[in-house]
């Protein structure tokens, strides 16, 4: 199995540049890397201190710009698991012609609002296309795979952001963005709302840091297509009937760091990353027997990875 999204590696590449595309789920923010600092840069913090003023030339995210990224993930089989497993994951970011595209699980969010450098606030509003995959890991649990397996859904919407940059030092910024998708291809009503909020900052020329807290909504058509247990499916399987009912579906925090081997992050090139997550299901999503009975509510995940920029 492939799964399609950044790792930190490329979401930290992709920070870098002058653009207030979304974030969200990708745990992608924007990091002015233009701006003269104040005379007396010695009295401010480190992160101000690493990036002097440059030329336009030596920024390859004022333009059109390509992250390409590659890593693996090390995490729950399928969610609510309690079992693990690795996978190879691949990233794809960057901006064409002034549309944006961040990369989402299995999908891609897009930014249609051109960036301007110069301001304080962005904003961010575009497209978001996702493919919702059914737990395949499922399977190995006896129990559980007496219970039906439905194919996986393609789920897509819009998503709003904005980007207040210069908040603690002249090159960091803080978004606030959120996802609005819907079941367009088994047309089973469901709705996911996820909304997130990120904060980056360079901490020298060549690294940069970042943490994403984030959260999923769904309805109850989404929480009784996913979390439902019907009387059939409970006498084959022997787990208890459930009625899933919507609401708060899953909390969750990251943390990820960069390192561009090169010599200044926003020339572009090669990095390194790692993150860390850790998210909570919620509701039903964390009360239906699959979970309750058979997986656990908390799970970790880990990547890390490598990404080019040009």
């Amino acid at each position: 199995m492939l799964a399609i999204g950044a790792g930190p590696a490329a979401r930290a590449q992709h920070a870098a540049a002058p653009s207030p595309d979304s974030v969200q789920d990708s745990s992608m923010v924007t990091v002015n890397g233009q701006g003269d600092p104040p005379r007396d840069a010695r009295n401010l913090p480190t992160a101000a201190r690493a990036f002097p003023a440059a030329d336009s030339g030596a920024d390859i995210f004022s333009g059109n710009y390509l992250i390409v990224g590659v890593g693996a993930i090390d995490g729950p089989s399928y969610e609510g698991a309690h079992t693990r497993r690795i996978i190879p994951a691949l990233g794809l970011s960057g901006r064409i012609k002034g549309i944006g595209f961040t990369p989402r699980s299995a999908g891609f969010a897009f930014n249609v609002i051109p960036p301007r450098p110069k301001r304080r606030v962005w904003f961010a509003v575009g497209p978001v296309i996702r493919f919702k995959a059914r737990s395949a890991g499922r399977s190995a649990d006896p129990v559980l795979a007496q219970l039906p397996n439905f194919a996986g859904m393609v789920e897509a919407g819009v998503n709003v952001g904005i980007s207040v940059k210069h908040l603690l030092n002249p090159y960091d910024s803080l978004s606030l963005s959120s996802d609005v998708r819907f079941d367009v291809t088994r047309h089973t009503g469901s709705i996911v709302v996820a909304p997130g909020l990120n904060y980056l900052t360079p901490v020298s020329r060549r690294q940069v840091v970042g943490l994403t807290v984030s959260g999923d909504f769904v309805n109850d058509r989404y929480a009784q297509t996913n979390y439902a247990i019907l009387a059939a499916s409970a006498q084959n399987s022997g787990l208890p009937a459930y009625t899933a009912h919507g609401g708060l579906k899953s909390v969750g925090a990251r943390m990820f760091s960069a390192f561009d081997i090169t010599r200044d992050i926003r020339r572009g090139g090669i990095a390194i990353g790692l993150g860390v997550g850790y998210s909570l299901l919620a509701g039903s999503a964390a009360q239906n027997p699959r979970v309750r009975m058979r997986g656990q509510r908390g799970q970790i995940q880990v990547a890390t990875g490598i990404a080019y920029a040009f």
